[in-house]
Parts: C-alpha cells; sequence; structure tokens
C-alpha cells in the first residue's frame, strides 16, 4: 500500500462519527479521528486489520462504525519505553475532550516500523468502562519437612516433597484470589478428586488452617511446629473475615461405613468453615458428589457469596484421605504421582479449569493411635489406668511414650511409661478436687510419629456443714421447732435424725424439707437430739458422700418443792430445782400479799395469794401459788370465874375453828381438835393456874390467850344448846367429802365470809349459806374454781350474836360443809 493510500484511508475515518473509545473508566464517543504519520508508511498494498498494542495497564477494544477493530491489550514492563505520551480524559461534561496517543502500528500480516499519532476529539457517553473479572487458584507451599516455611508460600504451581511435606488426616490449604468483581451476588464453583488411581484422595474439604490434626500431630511427625496458614499474604485492603459452615460429604455406597462422613463429623466446629474475605457466603452446596467406589472420581462444591467490593479472596483446605479411615493401603499415600487434586471450575460460569495439585512424595501415612481411659475420677480413687491404641497398624513395630501436657490434678505416673498402657496415681492422698490433667501418648512407627491424648476431669469434692447448733429452748406445749443453718456443695443434701442420738425423752423429726441447707427440726419431750447432714455427689462417677452433725436441746422444765402456804408475818421456804438463774431467780407477783427472796424463802405480809416465778440457768420457768393465810383469833369463856382465883374450874373456846387443834401452853397432851359441833372446853383446871390457851389451825397459824385477859369472861353460847340447836338445823345437809374441801375466814366473821378452795382441780363451783334453820341465805356459782382461789362472800344480815351458819361448797366431784360463826 502505498503511502498515500494509507494516508486516505486515515481520511476517510476522519469524515466519520466514530464512537467506543473504551478508556480505563469511561466509554466515549469520538467525533473525530486524525491520523499523523511522521515517516512515510511504504508497505503493504492491502491495508487489513490494524492493530493498537498499548504498552500497559489495560484492555482496551474500540469498535467503531467503520468496521475496525483498534485492540489494546497489557505489555511487558521492558516495552513501556515505547509508549509515547499519556493517555488523558477530562470529567464527563459537554465540553470537547482530546486524546492523544503515539502507537506503534501492526498490520494483520506485517509489523509497520513507524510511529503516527491518533488524535480523537469527542466528549464521553456516561456508560461505565467495565473491566473482565478473574479468578486465580493457589495452593501452600510449606517448605520441605527439614527446611519448613513459615508462613506457608501461596503458589499457583504444584508441590512436591522439597517443596511441601504434609500427613494424612491433615489438609492442603487452598485459596482463590478473584479481581475486578462488581457488586453483588456470585457464584464459585470448585471441584477435587476424591478417587485417584482406586485409592482415596481427597475426601473432603475443610478450614484452610488444619496442619496439626490432632493437636501436637505436627511436632509429632516433622519435629517442629505447624506453619503459619494466612489467606491474606500478599493482599491489601481486605476485611473480613467471615465464615460459612461446610455441608457434611455423602458416605452413599462408601466401602466403609460413614466414611466420610463420620470423619467431617468428628472435626471441630471451627475446622468445618469455610473463609471469605471482604465479601459474604450466602449459600455452599454440592453440584455433584463423586462415586466412592469408582477408580476415578470428583466433587464439586458451589459457593454463593455477596461483596461490594472489586478484590475477593476465599480460603478452604483439602482433607488428605487417611489409612485409619479408609483402611492399610487405602489412603491417599497409596498413590503414585500428583494425586490431590483441586480445580477451579467457574467464577460466575467462566474462567475456570485452574488445576492445583501435590506429589504424594510429600505426604506421610504416621500411626494414628486413641486414647481410652477415664474421663472423669473422684478425688478419692487409688489408680487410673489409660490405654494407647494404633488405628491404622501395619504390622511394623511401635513404641510408645507417655506423658503429661497439663496437670493440675496432682497426677504422677505409678510404673513403666513406654508400652501401651500406663497407670496414673495421685502424688499424694487424692487427686485435686476440681483439677484436671492432660496424658499423651506419642507413637512411633518407622521413625514417623504420631500424638493421641485424652483430658481427665477431677471431680470436685461433697462438702457438708451443719452449721452452728441453735440455742436450747425450754419445753413448749406441742413440741420446740429449731431452724438449722447448714451449708453444702456439689450435690444432693438429706438431713436426717441420728439413730441413737436421743437424751431424756426427746423425739426428733425433720418437719420441713430435708434436703434444703436450712430446714425446720422439731422435738417432742426433752432432752438433745442429733440430726445428720449427708451429701452425696451429683457428679459422675459418684463420689464419696460427705456428713456433718448438729444437736439441738431442749432443756427440762424446773421443779418448785416446799409449802405453799404460810401465815401473815411467817414464812416457807420453797427449793428450785438445777441451778437458779443468776439475776433474779425467784419473783413474786404480788409482793403486798407474799415476798420471795433470792433464796427462795417466802414470808406472807397479808391474807391472799401470790404466784412465785423460779427461773433456772438454762432460762426455763417454774411457777408456784403461795396461800397466806390469817393468824387466827382466840377468845376464851371462863365457866368458874373463880379460874382465875383459887377455885377449880374450866374454860370455852368462843367460836372454835373447824380442824384446829387448841392446847394449854404448857401442858402436854392437852390438845384438843375442834370438830363441828362439838365445843372445845378445858375442864378440872387448878384454881389460880391462870392458864394460856394456844391454838393452831389446819394451815398452821397459831394464837394465844391468857385467861385473866379482860375478854376472856366473854359469853360464850352454852356449849349444850349450841350442839343441840346445830345438829337439829344441819341434819338436811350433805356430808362433808374432801373431794370440795375448803376452809374459811374470818371465824368469827362480821359482814365478810371470804372461802378458800383446798381441792387441787380445776371445776365449776357452787356455794350456798344457810342459816341455823337451814334457810338458804345466799348462793353463788363460781365457774373457775381451783386450788387456792379465794372468793369472798357478802353476808350482811340480820343477827344476833354468836350465830351459827352452815356454808356447803359443791364441785363436780362431790360437796363438803363447814359451820361459822357470825358475831356483831
Amino acid at each position: 500500500m502505498k503511502n498515500n493510500t494509507l494516508q486516505q484511508f486515515f481520511g476517510a475515518l476522519s469524515s466519520k462519527n466514530i464512537f467506543c473509545f473504551l478508556s480505563e473508566n469511561m466509554v466515549s464517543i469520538l467525533n473525530f479521528l486524525k491520523i499523523n504519520i511522521r515517516i512515510p508508511l511504504d508497505y503493504q498494498n492491502r491495508l487489513g486489520k490494524i492493530t493498537i498494542r498499548p504498552l500497559y495497564f489495560f484492555t482496551m477494544v474500540l469498535l467503531c462504525s467503520t468496521g475496525i477493530t483498534l485492540l489494546a491489550q497489557n505489555r511487558s514492563a521492558s516495552q513501556t519505553s515505547r509508549l509515547r505520551g499519556t493517555i488523558a480524559f477530562t470529567d464527563a461534561s459537554a465540553h470537547t475532550n482530546k486524546v492523544s496517543q503515539s502507537y506503534n502500528v501492526y498490520t494483520q500480516q506485517n509489523i509497520i516500523s513507524q510511529a503516527f499519532i491518533l488524535d480523537a476529539i469527542g466528549s464521553e457517553s456516561g456508560f461505565k468502562a467495565v473491566k473482565p473479572q478473574t479468578a486465580n487458584i493457589d495452593q501452600i507451599r510449606n517448605g520441605s519437612k527439614s527446611s519448613p516455611v513459615t508462613p506457608g508460600n501461596w503458589v499457583n504451581g504444584n508441590a512436591n516433597a522439597t517443596q511441601a511435606h504434609y500427613a494424612e488426616g491433615w489438609s492442603i490449604p487452598y485459596r482463590i484470589v478473584m479481581n475486578n468483581l462488581v457488586s453483588g451476588s456470585h457464584d464459585l464453583i470448585i471441584e477435587w478428586d476424591i478417587k485417584h488411581s482406586g485409592k482415596n484422595a481427597l475426601d473432603y474439604i475443610t478450614h484452610y488452617d488444619n496442619i496439626d490434626n490432632p493437636t501436637g500431630s505436627h511436632i509429632a511427625t516433622f519435629g517442629h511446629s505447624q506453619e503459619v496458614i494466612d489467606p491474606t499474604a500478599g493482599i491489601t485492603g481486605l476485611a473480613g473475615p467471615n465464615t460459612f459452615e461446610i455441608p457434611a460429604p455423602s458416605s452413599l455406597d462408601s466401602p466403609v461405613p460413614d466414611i466420610p462422613t463420620s470423619s467431617f463429623n468428628a472435626l471441630a466446629a471451627t475446622k468445618k468453615l469455610m473463609t471469605i474475605y471482604n465479601g459474604t457466603i450466602t449459600a455452599i452446596s454440592y453440584v455433584s458428589e463423586g462415586d466412592l467406589n469408582d477408580a476415578q472420581s470428583s466433587t464439586r462444591l458451589k459457593i454463593t457469596f455477596t461483596t461490594t467490593n472489586s478484590t475477593v479472596v476465599m480460603a478452604w483446605a483439602g482433607h488428605i484421605a487417611a489409612e485409619y479411615d479408609w483402611g492399610i493401603g487405602n489412603g491417599a499415600t497409596g498413590v503414585s504421582g500428583s494425586p490431590y487434586h483441586t480445580r477451579l471450575i467457574s467464577l460466575d460460569g467462566d474462567g475456570g479449569n485452574q488445576d492445583r495439585s501435590l506429589a504424594a512424595a510429600a505426604v506421610v501415612s504416621p500411626p494414628r493411635c486413641s486414647v481410652s481411659g477415664p474421663l472423669t475420677a473422684c478425688p478419692e480413687v487409688a489408680n487410673l489406668v489409660f490405654n494407647s491404641t494404633i488405628l491404622n497398624p501395619n504390622g511394623s513395630p511401635v513404641t510408645y511414650s507417655w506423658a503429661f501436657t497439663s496437670n493440675t490434678a496432682g497426677a504422677t505416673f505409678s510404673g513403666a511409661t513406654t508400652s501401651s498402657s500406663v497407670t496414673v496415681v495421685p502424688s499424694s492422698t487424692d487427686f485435686t478436687p476440681g483439677g484436671s490433667f492432660e496424658i499423651t501418648s506419642t507413637v512411633t512407627r518407622n521413625g514417623v510419629a504420631s500424638v493421641c491424648s485424652q483430658t481427665v476431669s477431677i471431680n470436685l469434692s461433697t462438702t457438708a456443714s451443719a452449721g452452728t447448733a441453735p440455742s436450747a429452748q425450754c419445753p413448749e406445749v406441742g413440741g420446740n421447732d429449731f431452724s438449722l443453718s447448714g451449708s453444702f456443695t456439689n450435690g444432693t443434701a438429706l438431713w436426717t435424725v441420728k439413730t441413737g442420738s436421743a437424751t431424756g425423752t426427746a423425739v426428733g423429726s425433720v418437719k420441713s424439707d430435708g434436703t434444703t441447707a436450712t430446714p425446720v427440726v422439731h422435738v417432742d419431750g426433752v432432752g438433745s437430739v442429733t440430726f445428720i447432714l449427708t451429701v452425696t455427689s451429683n457428679q459422675t462417677p459418684s463420689c464419696v458422700a460427705s456428713t456433718s452433725e448438729v444437736t439441738v436441746t431442749v432443756n427440762v422444765t424446773p421443779t418448785i418443792t416446799g409449802v405453799l402456804s404460810v401465815c401473815v408475818g411467817a414464812t416457807t421456804q420453797l427449793t428450785g430445782s438445777g441451778i437458779g438463774a443468776t439475776s433474779n431467780p425467784w419473783v413474786s407477783a404480788n409482793p403486798g400479799v407474799a415476798t420471795v427472796d433470792s433464796d427462795g424463802t417466802v414470808t406472807g405480809v397479808s391474807v391472799g395469794t401470790s404466784v412465785i416465778t423460779y427461773t433456772d440457768s438454762n432460762g426455763c420457768q417454774e411457777t408456784a401459788t403461795v396461800a397466806v393465810n390469817a393468824n387466827p383469833e382466840l377468845k376464851l369463856k371462863i365457866t368458874q370465874p373463880s379460874l382465875c382465883g383459887s377455885a377449880t374450874g374450866s374454860i370455852e373456846v368462843c367460836s372454835p375453828i373447824i380442824g384446829a387443834t387448841y392446847s394449854l401452853v404448857g401442858v402436854p397432851n392437852s390438845g384438843i381438835e375442834a370438830k363441828e359441833g362439838e365445843p372445845v372446853i378445858f375442864s378440872g383446871l387448878a384454881a389460880g393456874s391462870s392458864p394460856t390457851v394456844a391454838v393452831e389451825t389446819e394451815a398452821g397459824c397459831s394464837a394465844t390467850a391468857a385467861c385473866n385477859d379482860e375478854d376472856d369472861t366473854t359469853n360464850c353460847s352454852a356449849p349444850a344448846q349450841q350442839a343441840a340447836k346445830t345438829t337439829d338445823v344441819v341434819a338436811p345437809i350433805e356430808a362433808k367429802t374432801e373431794a370440795a374441801g375448803f376452809t374459811t375466814y374470818p371465824v368469827p366473821f362480821k359482814d365478810q365470809l371470804t372461802v378458800r378452795y383446798n381441792f387441787d382441780y380445776v371445776s365449776d363451783v357452787k356455794i350456798e349459806v344457810f342459816d341455823s334453820q337451814g334457810i338458804s341465805v345466799l348462793s353463788k356459782a363460781d365457774a373457775n374454781g381451783f386450788l387456792n382461789k379465794e372468793v369472798t362472800l357478802d353476808l350482811k344480815l340480820n343477827r344476833g350474836r354468836d350465830q351459827v351458819y352452815v356454808v356447803k361448797v359443791t364441785t363436780n366431784r362431790g360437796s363438803s360443809i363447814k359451820k361459822v360463826i357470825s358475831t356483831r
């Protein structure tokens, strides 16, 4: 083609509205296109397809209305010197924009080795230019077993034994780096070979970090700690990570029941996660799962995710099939070559089928072991036995070594630690309650080691405390209640009465819920009872129960002994049982009637009754009612006035007190007991003897009178007449019965007569008074009669001197009568 022919071609372009100039950011419409040739072009006669190749940064496609295609693609950095000028666009506007760039020009067959300048004048269209999205799959090279590399290197290529070291049961880490993504949802499909050459290869996928499974196996197998796996290495601007649970693989028609499903499920939850940076996984599902019985088969997985970033990283790992799952010779090491293949199938349907593989020589099959033995134990157990079992035996000899990797239980070994079993004992009497230890078995076969372990927890010991004994109590009607204040831990509580612990008449029982720490217990009677708190272990295994005891006491009620009556001005001694209280052991309720001192001596003050209270050293009390009786009045009738002179004579007691004893002072055996209807007369008395008469009542009160007293000559009623008259009058009245005994005072009475009950029971009482003709002059009811109670009767009657009356007291057990004499 001649130069002018080429010029004519470009000139023709200048008359067209050429558009679709694609920049890195915007699509522009070209209103004008001009080519300035610096050096005449005189190459081929046909133009063909013109290709403009910018040297770096972006891919650019121009689809022009003339049908001419201008392509731009990346070139190497060494070619950037051929680029002249800089592409420059202004912001989108209605203004005219100009692009000026110098390019090398190519034809379809030959290169035109001359430069030209292209001028494009126009405005931006407003349409966004879109870069094509890309995806790239990497795997980890962690160095050889003798020269490990940490963090591991992410590479596009494969890995051999000089570049990587892995073991069956671990997982090979993978990541896919995706660029130029638009905001929204995307689908990523990956694939891995589960069978290769009839052997199991990568049987499922796991979290990207699974190169120390079980924990400690990396250092046991290769003599160094695991390498760091960092999916973000070499990439900036990543947020996250976020994770999503990987679905369990199927075991349909598996030659080994429930494998690989159970192997996957046995992983820790953190080892079953897919990880994403700069995005969120919304779904993971199997597109297809390979046949576990085929010689060659693979599984595909679709991951759906969303992002608002242009760069996203997805990370996971392929689990290397292990002999302990699939059987001897059926693990991944049974395959030769590079059997561990994982592929990128597609991103949103495009750009896939990238394959990464790992050489079988980079993978070893260490002996896998399992420790069996108790997971929990009681502190008091004497010993614990553990066994290490090889899960993938192949006939080669195995050596064992046991150790503690942690120990807060006070555990130590007893005997050898180099066989398949070992015995653990406490270093002191018991294991430490609440402690634990991890026991580790290292097994070595053909120079390759593996580690298995088991953690043992020591149960907490039960504790029981019955608490402080409650204060002793005094007896109460219906028995006594005590609130206990126990406590317990690590078990179930039960309160019971200790067999044979009761003293006195005490009988104990648990009144409220006996499974709580603080029940209420009950004691009938007096004495002591011991209660036991038993705490039974609620852990597995059940450990030794704990017990604690507490004793409660009901003190004996004290007693009062002594004479419970006293005359005015006299004393009576009361005695309390046990030891009296240090302060105010004796108290009188009515000191105006009777007083009591600290040793129990009661002094009569006035006629009446007072309740005396005794308190012992335990604070328990008893009461007694003391009656204070009046001293009797004694008047005499001298029948022979010469009695006090020289002649013999007699003395009659006026109005004798029934039951009282009258006697002559100084005259032995002269006592006469006054009886109803019978006068008390002392006769045959020597003239001039001036006798003195003494009287003592049933209550112990006394008085004396001498014959020379002025009142001694007071006339008494004639005894014979009194007796005859009284006998006639009282004949219809019931005879006396002791069941309703009583006394009266004063005798003789004037206007009031007091009746005091002598019966020792409680009863309704009827009191009746009859005159000498047997006619009732007073009747009174008392609904609450009891021992020593006093009832005062008003008897203001028309009566003469020394009138005789009869008093009758009736209770529900009988009746009694007494005669009384009135005076003016």
